[in-house]
């Protein structure tokens, strides 16, 4: 299920978050509260989560960022934006607390299990997209720097 309006919101704060327009507890606020069925909002947002330290209010360091950490957070904006059904399997995989907790009460193994089997679901390097075609066919109908007043 695309939940449009809450992507819109998660693409549009993260792209002040990376800008450093706002503070990490600002995109916390105006983005954790988010109530919606769409699984690829909370997953992503499990993910930006790493991109930032949460323990203090801070703008993210924009010339700390490599071409590469560039190129991922634009995939995250494009898949949000594109109106793509999220595709991968439903799992924990990003949730940092049941990460922690498997590795603890199982040693690692269900953590490691999971990976795998969420891993072959699809082809990781173009995460939140199943794989390159999905990626191709979003970068053909971009919504921003396309031109065209969004």
């Amino acid at each position: 299920m695309v939940d449009t309006e809450s992507r819109s919101l998660l693409a549009e704060n993260f792209r002040r978050l990376i800008a450093g327009q706002i503070t990490n507890f600002e995109f916390e606020e105006a983005t954790f509260g988010v109530n919606t069925d769409d699984r690829a909002i909370k997953d992503l947002i499990d993910v930006i989560w790493t991109f930032y330290d949460d323990l203090k209010e801070h703008k993210l360091d924009v010339a700390a960022f490599s071409q590469e950490d560039y190129k991922t957070c634009a995939r995250f904006i494009l898949f949000l934006k594109s109106g793509q059904e999220y595709q991968w399997p439903k799992s924990s995989v990003f949730d940092p607390f049941v990460r922690l907790l498997s590795k603890v009460f199982t040693l690692g193994i269900y953590t490691r299990k999971k990976e795998k089997e969420f891993v072959a679901a699809g082809d990781i390097n173009y995460w939140p997209f199943l794989n390159a075609e999905d990626f191709e066919q979003a970068k053909k109908r971009p919504k921003y720097l396309n031109g065209n007043a969004t």
